[in-house]
């Protein structure tokens, strides 16, 4: 006899997380869009291998709408907020503090194309390391 509540889990999830991580969803939205707690996620991705795969393919497509937002705010004439953008990515692209500081130190004088040149260096090793 099992006890507990029944799950909410439904493989069609698997699809929509995919699909959520291509708008730069994140995993909380998608517990949000699912019903779920932030625990119960990592659980169906214990127990649901599809649902872990999906989780591991939608990482890449988040990760890139970002650092698309970022090159176009690099590119653009407005002001970028990159502190704003790094912490997004930190959060987001799982980005440790560490990897941040190595790549993409951020000084006051640097220029709009020395951005946009270390933005374009990081995308293509993300680009690279995620196939």
């Amino acid at each position: 006899m099992t006890i507990g509540r029944p799950t909410k889990y439904q493989k069609k999830y698997c699809k929509r997380l995919i699909e959520l991580a291509k708008e730069g969803r994140t995993i909380e939205e998608s517990c949000a869009e699912f019903g779920i707690s932030h625990d119960c996620y990592y659980k169906w991705k214990r127990r649901h291998p599809e649902f872990d795969d999906a989780d591991r393919e939608a990482l890449p497509h988040r990760v890139a709408y970002w650092i698309r937002i970022g090159r176009s705010g690099i590119a653009s004439k407005g002001k970028f907020r990159e502190k704003t953008w790094q912490f997004l990515m930190m959060n987001i692209a799982r980005w440790g503090q560490r990897q941040i500081h190595d790549e993409m130190p951020v000084h006051e004088e640097e220029t709009v194309d020395q951005l946009r040149d270390k933005l374009m260096e990081i995308a293509k090793r993300a680009k690279k390391t995620n196939g």
